[in-house]
């Protein structure tokens, strides 16, 4: 697909380069992204490059999550003298490599909200690299051609000129006479319409009226004993501003580099139909080893946890995490059962259930699971529908990570991780 702009950024900063790819194509501008536009079955970094080198404008979502990759993005855009445009999202300066590239191109800062008004002006600076205004799909309307109206004139009897010939008259057809016989299959005609009109309303009176005995009847009638199943409701969920997220995860880059690994078997990046997400495998000497994201700041609280989770035949747990060692879960159990837990160290009982509920649990199954923590309050949804909710007078907070048991081998798969603050 030809396109006009390449948007290079980080897997981090996904909700942000999603948002300006939309509100680009929505004016009309071609936009290349991967993993989107990357073709089925093709070599991945080569369909990067040569999308590159076509690109007419290169954004490159500048945060400090750029990464080695995004530099080869740059440098190869930089080598082909394609016009570079950092949109910045965090208050941070170039390093050194970056800054070799785009040290003496001017900057569109996307620090202070509303993130909308920044794209709008990155919108009119790609336009104007484009060499089009910036209102350029506001189409008029084609002009229609006048038409003049020319009076209809009145019908004159004309002669015909001089060696002319004239017309013949038009041909009078004689009009035809209707036998008795013909009358009278006529007649016969009339009086079945007529006969037919009859019977569509009488049927049409009989249903009228049964529908309005047919209440009164139902009234008066014993009521049936069949119970009603009434269905939970899933509640409405509400989109994210950008700039809550915390924490994005696709795995599509597979790069996992960022997790801490308990296990002795490898995290492995898997893909099912185009799709990549994370297989672990619960071995070793610990009774429950897991996988935890490292690259977490201790200021997270006040925010919820989410992803896609699918489990073989044991279990999972969501775990958030303190540095001091202190962690509350919420947990799936196969077949039936949800748990939210805490586990404080140097307690004499230090793992402690305080919530649990009854919840249907498939083995080999996606589901989209997300835990909220706000204050002492906790809640754990599955599918965006509410399963379990607790209050705790003192929770920790921190990382983030996944666990389960050493038994049988455990294991899962996860992929789409989002964290956010909820306040």
């Amino acid at each position: 697909m030809a396109h006009d702009v390449f948007i290079s950024y980080s897997t981090k900063d996904k909700v942000i380069a999603d948002a300006v790819c939309a509100k680009l194509e929505e004016n009309k501008i071609r936009v290349w992204i991967a993993p989107r536009d990357v073709p089925p079955g093709s070599n991945f970094a080569r369909a990067i490059i040569s999308a590159v080198n076509v690109c007419k404008v290169f954004v490159l979502i500048w945060s400090e999550n750029t990464s080695e990759h995004i530099l080869t993005e740059v440098n190869q855009a930089f080598d082909r003298s394609i016009t570079i445009i950092p949109f910045r999202i965090q208050n941070i300066q170039p390093t050194e490599d970056l800054q070799y590239y785009i040290g003496r191109t001017h900057w569109l800062d996307a620090i202070d909200p509303p993130l909308e008004s920044h794209i709008k002006d990155l919108i009119d600076t790609v336009n104007a690299n484009l060499g089009r205004d910036k209102h350029f799909i506001e189409a008029k309307p084609p002009e229609l051609p006048q038409t003049e109206i020319i009076p209809a004139r009145e019908k004159t009897e004309e002669k015909p000129a001089k060696g002319e010939v004239p017309l013949p008259p038009p041909i009078q057809y004689p009009q035809k006479e209707f036998t008795p016989a013909d009358k009278k299959r006529m007649g016969i005609g009339k009086l079945l319409l007529i006969a037919v009109g009859i019977v569509v309303m009488i049927l049409a009176f009989v249903l009228l009226v049964s529908k309005i005995i047919s209440p009164s009847l139902a009234a008066n009638s014993t009521p049936s004993v069949t119970p009603t199943v009434t269905a939970v409701p899933t509640p409405a969920t509400t989109p994210i501003p950008p700039e809550n997220f915390l924490l994005i995860k696709d795995f599509e880059d597979g790069y996992i580099g960022d997790w801490d690994n308990r296990s002795s078997t490898p995290l492995e990046v898997l893909t099912e139909n185009g799709n990549h997400f994370v297989h672990f495998t619960a071995t070793g000497d610990l009774g429950y080893p897991g996988m935890w994201y490292i690259g977490v700041g201790e200021d997270w609280k006040d925010y919820a946890f989410e992803s896609r989770i699918r489990f073989y035949g044991q279990g999972v747990a969501y775990c958030f995490y303190e540095n001091n060692g202190s962690f509350y879960q919420g947990g799936l159990n196969y077949p039936s059962g949800t748990w939210l837990s805490d586990f404080i160290p140097n307690l004499t009982v230090p793992y402690q259930t305080f919530a649990t509920g009854d919840s249907t649990i498939e083995s080999n199954r996606w589901y989209l699971v997300r835990i909220e923590v706000l204050g002492d309050q906790i809640a754990m949804y599955i599918d965006n529908r509410q399963v379990l909710t607790a209050q705790r007078s003192s929770i920790p907070y921190g990382g983030i990570g996944f666990i389960t048991n050493t038994e049988n081998k455990g294991q899962f798969d996860v992929d789409d991780i989002r964290v956010w603050k909820l306040k």
